[in-house]
């Protein structure tokens, strides 16, 4: 009966090397026992029909069941065993290349940088450096997930673990610094994701490691800059401007996104308030900010509206040009230094980019820093000084 049954599904078209969860073909369950003559028959049947044996399949072949089945891989890169690791390949000599062989997939280096196990990440990439640019279903890369996470943990206020998780994310650029500018979905750049997130710290090493991923752009024409402005990051705006004129690419700033807009079209639609803006609000219901508003105008203080876009670009050059000696002598003693050195003199560099910028764009703090509320106390204590 069972020959009779075979034959039938064999006319059918059925697929006839499918593995099981025990990772078997038919045919290697035919070949388990054949002590019973019928099995004899059904293999020869199999054999016509084109059938294999597990070992026999091309990789492929294996790949998206191995993935379904196999979650022993998965529970080491959660982990983060990496003996455990070994041992499936001891098992498997070809089982990362079989992972490597599916064009969109969580890796284990996926899973690894998301969790926080740097030795298994790097342990992972040492042994299958594409890993680290393959993207998964949702279109992240293992860099994408750990500064995702990275940032999951800020937001919540784990520092512990966003101190680990931030330690991933280095380590993974020490490998390959390249990392920083491979795009996922829509275009991100790890670079553009920090810039979006406000992370300072991060886009300096990232800017450090890799000084060309400041050109990539999203699937929306956006530079990291556009990202940054369209977010409302000044500080990390104010770093990437700084870098730009370190490393003589200003041409940047008039690239222009999707909808034809540079830096300068989307920084003025922000419509950012000035201290002037928010003392001429209160105005209307508190008369005593008159004085508050004679002061301010007195330092020059004016409403956004009234800002040109010229004197702002005059203010940016000049607090660059006392400080552009001191960036060219960084630059220049960075040729003849280590890798390691040069980073962190970048970084130092980059810094100083940030602190002119701010020096420029920041008045002084009594006039220009404060928030509402700041202004209302202070208005508030005025008030009361003159009662007494």
């Amino acid at each position: 009966m069972s020959q009779q049954i075979v034959r039938c599904l064999l006319n059918c078209k059925v697929e006839i090397n499918s593995l099981n969860s025990d990772g078997l073909t038919p045919l290697d369950i035919t070949l388990l026992d054949k002590t019973q003559s019928r099995n004899q028959e059904i293999e020869d049947m199999l054999r016509s029909a084109g059938a294999l044996e597990a070992t026999s399949l091309p990789i492929m072949a294996n790949c998206t069941n191995l993935l379904r089945t196999d979650q022993r891989l998965n529970e080491a890169a959660q982990a983060g065993n990496v003996d455990a690791l070994y041992e499936l390949i001891w098992e498997d000599a070809h089982l990362l290349d079989q992972i490597d062989q599916v064009p969109f997939v969580d890796t284990p280096l996926h899973i690894a940088a998301s969790m926080g196990h740097v030795d298994f990440a790097l342990e992972i990439m040492r042994l299958k450096p594409s890993f680290a640019r393959k993207k998964n279903q949702y279109g992240f890369s293992p860099l994408h997930l750990a500064l995702q996470k990275q940032n999951q943990y800020v937001l919540s206020r784990e520092h512990l673990k966003e101190k680990k998780q931030t330690q991933m994310v280095l380590r993974l650029i020490d490998v390959d610094r390249n990392l920083v500018r491979v795009q996922g979905r829509e275009g991100v750049t790890p670079l553009h994701y920090v810039a979006e997130k406000g992370n300072v710290d991060l886009l300096c090493k990232f800017l450090a490691a890799c000084p060309e991923s400041i050109l990539q752009v999203t699937i929306r024409k956006e530079t990291a800059l556009h990202v940054a402005a369209k977010n409302d990051k000044l500080e990390v705006l104010e770093v990437m401007l700084g870098w730009l004129r370190f490393v003589n690419k200003d041409d940047i700033l008039n690239w222009k996104d999707d909808e034809g807009n540079t830096l300068l079209h989307i920084s003025i639609s922000r419509k950012d308030k000035t201290a002037m803006d928010i003392i001429k609000f209160h105005l209307q219901t508190k008369p005593e900010f008159e004085e508050l508003e004679s002061m301010v105008r007195n330092f020059g203080g004016r409403e956004g509206s009234s800002l040109a876009t010229v004197e702002i670009a005059d203010d940016l050059k000049r607090g660059l040009i006392w400080r552009q000696n001191v960036l060219l002598f960084f630059y220049r003693s960075s040729l003849s230094i280590t890798d390691e050195n040069r980073n962190a003199l970048l970084v130092v560099a980059v810094l100083i980019a940030t602190a002119t910028f701010q020096a420029a764009l920041t008045p002084p703090q009594d006039l220009w820093g404060n928030s509402s509320s700041d202004i209302d106390s202070a208005a508030e204590t005025k008030r009361h000084r003159n009662q007494h």
